[in-house]
């Protein structure tokens, strides 16, 4: 396995991972933005397609759909229930685990696909429930509880029970409060409060009737519980669960990740030797201090001149070695785009060849990160878009395959990437016949628009020419 492209991946999916468990969290508590319902997408999307680089099926499994969920609820076809943002969670969290288990073994473990199959399964139910979520299951009860806590920050410990509580039909009757009773017990870290069975028609709805089904995991000692429970009407059963490994992480908030460089070490030495001659002038410059106390004249305003340059300098040392330890090489987010180009070249039954030409070039890790995923569309537009398929390339005289080239170079204080494609081009006249068909413009400022100006109208959000995704 390229270990470059492993901690590209790692790095990257990390920052995905807090961007789709922030986005997740805010959905909670407003469903209905599609700003946030967006970029969750967007983060899911993107986390599968690094996946598919990499021989993990239960992972791409599990991803792909997570992505099928959140592309039903963004169409419409379901809404953002609570059994659908419980599924999403746990496959975030999932994935957070996996990526400190990559960073530290370089692989998933030997039982991954028996890890999945919870969360995925957890997903298509989800997909395919009326959401109407009927109470869980233990096992499913068990991880859905731990991954909810761990997606809000809370510690979970080991072991831990499960508390199974289905109330009594009459206990509103008896003035019992069931979910106050759930929210009161001791070592409380989560609770799940559910609809026993469907609910019926309101004509059928009995408001006097409990129907609920409460599942909750504590830190408490069974003995503890028991006797919070004692004398509550209502099915009671306590099932102890022992945590693996990779479920806690005591202290550890979801989405606390620290961010990492990797950062050479000829960088850190210059840095250091930097900090230890500032310090020597520093404690020059006291010296004088307390000498000029004591004497004055011109050459001791000379000697603190002089000390204060070197301040100046070694200031100046130390801003571009701090500078420099943020710069990494561009290259390796280029480098993971022939792949992509040729995966997505099959798929579209289209022929292609990837020449890459890179300087060698640093950026900052802010600017190459902020690329990774605009680059990733750019070619995806190419090989969708821009390559022809055989049969028009040859109707054409064009060759049989496709060549696509991404190039990045110096110019002057900026980096210019450029990917490039042989294929049919821009239709400017297509352009405008989409622009007219979905009202972006009048007809008449449509009509007016020369090719060049036609062709800014791709830049326009939400603009495409394709007839099928």
């Amino acid at each position: 396995m390229n270990e470059d492209l492993l901690d590209l991946f790692i790095e990257e999916s990390r920052e995905l991972v807090t961007r789709a468990q922030d986005d997740l969290l805010a959905l909670e508590a407003n469903a209905g933005d599609a700003a946030l319902l967006d970029s969750l997408f967007r983060a899911i999307h993107t986390l599968k397609g690094s996946v598919a680089l990499f021989d993990w099926p239960p992972f791409a499994q599990m991803l792909h759909v997570a992505e099928d969920l959140l592309s039903a609820i963004r169409a419409g076809k379901k809404n953002l229930d609570s059994r659908s943002i419980d599924a999403l969670g746990a496959c975030i969290s999932q994935t957070e685990i996996w990526l400190s288990t990559l960073e530290a073994q370089q692989n998933l473990p030997p039982d991954s696909a028996a890890i999945a199959a919870p969360v995925t399964r957890a997903l298509k139910m989800a997909l395919e429930s009326d959401d109407r979520a009927p109470a869980p299951t233990d096992d499913d009860a068990t991880h859905e509880l731990i991954s909810r806590a761990r997606l809000r920050g809370a510690e979970v410990a080991s072991p831990s029970f499960i508390v199974a509580y289905i109330p009594g039909r009459d206990s509103f009757m008896n003035g019992d409060d069931p979910v106050a009773l759930a929210m009161a017990m001791p070592g409380l870290v989560e609770i799940d409060v559910r609809a026993r069975e469907p609910w019926g028609s309101l004509d059928d709805y009995d408001p006097y009737a409990c129907n609920l089904a409460i599942t909750l995991l504590s830190s408490a000692t069974r003995d503890a519980l028991a006797a919070a429970l004692s004398g509550v009407n209502g099915e009671i059963e306590i099932t102890p669960t022992e945590l693996t490994p990779a479920e806690v992480r005591p202290g550890e908030a979801a989405g606390s990740e620290r961010r990492t460089l990797r950062v050479d070490a000829a960088r850190i030495d210059a840095l250091a030797h930097a900090i230890d001659e500032m310090i020597v002038a520093k404690n020059a410059l006291s010296a004088l201090a307390a000498e000029s106390a004591q004497h004055s004249g011109e050459e001791l305003g000379r000697r603190l001149r002089d000390q204060q340059a070197t301040i100046g300098r070694l200031t100046a040392r130390m801003h571009a070695a701090l500078t420099s330890m943020r710069l990494m090489p561009i290259s390796p987010t280029l480098r993971r785009l022939p792949r992509i180009a040729r995966e997505l070249g099959a798929k579209l039954g289209k022929s292609v060849d990837v020449v890459l030409e890179c300087e060698v070039i640093e950026a900052d890790k802010a600017m190459i990160d902020g690329l990774s995923e605009p680059l990733l569309h750019l070619v995806r537009n190419a090989m969708d878009h821009g390559v022809d398929n055989i049969d028009e390339r040859r109707n054409a005289g064009k060759p049989a395959r496709a060549r696509i080239a991404i190039s990045a170079r110096r110019s002057g204080e900026q980096i210019l990437i450029r990917i490039e494609d042989d294929g049919r081009g821009i239709d400017a006249n297509r352009i405008r016949d989409v622009a007219r068909q979905r009202a972006l413009l009048p007809d008449a400022a449509i009509d007016a628009l020369d090719d060049r100006a036609a062709l800014d109208l791709i830049f326009l959000p939400g603009f495409s020419t394709a007839s099928k995704v």
